[in-house]
C-alpha cells in the first residue's frame, strides 16, 4: 500500500459529494442518519468543516424509506440582500419569516409538481399553473425566483376571500398582479391539501446560509426568519401527520450569535448538533472515518484484515520523540476538514510512502498550518472586519508567545503599537477564544495535571468565555504558520 492509493475525501463535503460513489464513502458517525431523521429534528448544527454539507448531500442521494423525494438547496449564491425589501412590517426579528415562509412553498411546489403523484387532483392544476404562469420552468434559479417576488406582480386572481393563485379546470380565469404576500394564505392551503393526500415522502434541505454571513441586524433576522418559519411548517407537518420535512443547515457560532429566547427551546427540542468529541488519541471517532476510506479504497489490501488498532499503528507509527495521533489531533479543530486536509497533503507530498509517519506529518506540518490559518480567518469573517482580523494575527505573531497572560500582552501592546493602531486586546481576545483561535490553560491541583480550555471543545460559542485572570495559550495549529516557539518562554 502506498498513500497514493488512498482516497480520503476532500477538504469541502460539497466537492467530495461530486466524486462518483461518494456515499460508499460515507461515515456514520454516532448514527447521526438516523438522529437527524426523527421527527422532531429539524436543525442541525455544527462550526464549519464538521461535514453538515456532505450530511445533507448524503441524504439527498440515498432516497431511503423516508424521503422518496429529497432536495439539498444550496444557499452560498443567494443574494440574501434581496429579501431586505421584501420584509414584513412585523417586530424584529419576525419580519423574514413571511418572505421564509413564501420560498419555502414555492420549494415544495417544486417537488410537488416534479413527482407528478397528484396530476389527477385539481389543486396540482391549480398549482401547476400558477407556477408556470410566475415562474415558468420548474428547473428556475432560486435568485430569479426572489428578483420575480420582489417585482411585486405575481399573477393570481380575485376570490371572494382576497387573492387566490387560480388555475381551477375548465374556468376562465382573469389575472391579476400583486404582491406576493397577497397568495401567501392559498397557496399554503393548496400545498397543504396536496401534502395530505400524498403517500409519498419529502425532504426539504437548506444549506449555505452562512455563505456571506455579515454580524448585522438584518442578517440576524433573516437567519431567525428561516428558523422560525421551518418550525412553522415542521410543527404543521407533525400535527397532520404529513411525512415532509424541512431540515436546516446552519453553522453552531451564527445560531449562537442569534438574539431570541424562544431559540433555546429550539436547541433543546429540535436540533442534532454534530460534534467529533474530544479525544486525541486513536479512540477519536475521527480515526473511525479514517478507517473507513481507507477500507473502501483498498479492499483487498491485507491491512484491511487487521483488527482497528494494529490498523492505526501500521498507519500513523510514533517514535520517541512524536505520539502520531496526539501531535495530529492537538493541530486541529477535532473535526473532518483539518484531519483530511493533514492527511492529503501529506499524500501530495509523500506519494509512495506507505505510512503516515512522523517524519511525514512533521514534514507537511507548515503547509498544513498555512491551511488552519485560513480556515480561521474564513470563519471570522463577518463577525471581524477584514483590517482587525488581520492586526489580531499581526500582533500574535509579534508578541511571539504560546502562553501568556493579558498584562504581558497589555504591555507588548503599548509598546509596540501608536494610539492609533493599538488594539483592543479584551475585545479581541474574546472573539478569538470565542473561534479557539486562544484558550485558556491552569494547573488543576487535584488531578495534578495542566487542563487547556478550548470553545470548540465546550461547545458553547458566545456562552463560554475568555478568562483573563489565568493563562491564555494559542492553538498549536498556528504555531508554524505564525512562527511561534512551542515552548513557553
Amino acid at each position: 500500500m502506498k498513500l497514493s492509493e488512498l482516497y480520503l475525501g476532500f477538504n469541502d463535503g460539497i466537492t467530495e459529494a461530486t466524486e462518483e460513489k461518494f456515499t460508499d464513502y460515507f461515515y456514520d458517525h454516532n448514527k447521526m442518519i438516523e438522529k437527524v431523521l426523527k421527527k422532531n429534528i429539524w436543525l442541525v448544527l455544527g462550526r464549519k468543516g464538521t461535514g453538515k454539507s456532505l450530511l445533507g448531500r448524503y441524504l439527498e442521494e440515498i432516497k431511503d424509506n423516508w424521503n422518496d423525494f429529497s432536495i439539498l438547496l444550496s444557499y452560498q449564491d443567494f443574494r440574501l440582500n434581496k429579501l431586505v425589501p421584501l420584509k414584513s412590517g412585523d417586530e424584529s426579528p419576525n419580519q423574514y419569516i413571511q418572505i421564509w415562509k413564501w420560498l419555502l412553498l414555492i420549494e415544495i411546489s417544486r417537488l410537488l409538481l416534479q413527482s407528478n403523484e397528484l396530476m389527477e387532483e385539481q389543486d396540482y392544476y391549480r398549482l401547476g399553473a400558477f407556477f408556470n404562469k410566475n415562474f415558468g420552468d420548474l428547473q428556475i434559479d432560486k435568485n430569479k425566483i426572489l428578483e420575480i417576488t420582489k417585482n411585486g406582480k405575481i399573477k393570481g386572481e380575485v376570490g371572494l376571500a382576497g387573492l387566490k393563485i387560480g388555475g381551477e379546470i375548465g374556468k376562465d380565469i382573469k389575472y391579476i398582479e400583486a404582491n406576493y404576500s397577497e397568495y401567501l394564505y392559498d397557496l399554503e392551503e393548496t400545498v397543504s391539501r396536496l401534502l395530505k393526500k400524498t403517500k409519498l415522502n419529502y425532504l426539504i434541505m437548506l444549506d449555505g446560509l452562512d455563505h456571506r454571513f455579515k454580524r448585522v441586524n438584518d442578517y440576524q433576522d433573516m437567519a431567525t426568519g428561516i428558523i422560525y418559519a421551518a418550525k412553522y411548517y415542521n410543527n404543521f407537518f407533525s400535527k397532520n401527520r404529513i411525512k415532509t420535512k424541512i431540515l436546516v443547515f446552519m453553522r453552531s457560532d451564527i445560531f449562537n450569535w442569534l438574539n431570541d429566547p424562544d431559540l433555546n427551546k429550539v436547541k433543546l427540542d429540535n436540533t442534532y448538533e454534530i460534534n467529533w468529541g474530544e479525544d486525541t488519541t486513536f479512540e477519536s471517532p475521527l480515526f473511525d472515518l479514517i478507517i473507513k476510506k481507507v477500507k473502501t479504497s483498498i479492499p483487498n489490501d491485507k491491512i484491511c484484515d487487521l483488527e482497528r488498532g494494529k490498523m492505526l499503528n501500521i498507519l500513523f507509527p510514533s517514535d520517541e520523540k512524536m505520539t502520531n495521533p496526539e501531535y495530529i489531533l492537538t493541530k486541529t479543530l477535532l473535526r473532518p476538514r483539518d484531519l483530511i486536509t493533514f492527511l492529503n497533503l501529506a499524500k501530495k507530498y509523500y506519494p509512495k510512502e506507505t505510512a503516515f509517519t512522523p517524519i511525514v506529518i512533521r514534514a507537511v506540518t507548515n503547509k498544513y498550518s498555512e491551511y488552519f490559518h485560513g480556515e480561521f480567518r474564513n470563519e471570522l469573517s463577518g463577525h471581524l472586519k477584514q483590517k482587525k482580523i488581520d492586526k489580531s494575527f499581526d500582533f500574535i505573531s509579534k508578541f511571539a508567545r504560546t502562553e501568556f497572560n493579558l498584562q504581558d500582552a497589555l504591555d507588548f501592546n503599548v509598546a509596540n503599537y501608536s494610539d492609533t493602531e493599538r488594539l483592543d486586546l479584551r475585545d479581541i481576545f474574546s472573539t478569538l477564544f470565542d473561534f479557539s483561535i486562544l484558550g485558556n490553560s491552569y494547573f488543576e491541583q487535584v488531578e495534578n495535571k495542566v487542563i487547556r480550555r478550548w470553545a470548540h471543545l465546550e461547545y458553547n460559542f458566545g456562552i463560554s468565555k475568555i478568562e483573563f485572570d489565568i493563562s491564555i495559550i494559542v492553538h498549536p495549529g498556528l504555531y508554524s504558520f505564525l512562527k511561534l516557539s512551542k515552548d513557553k518562554p
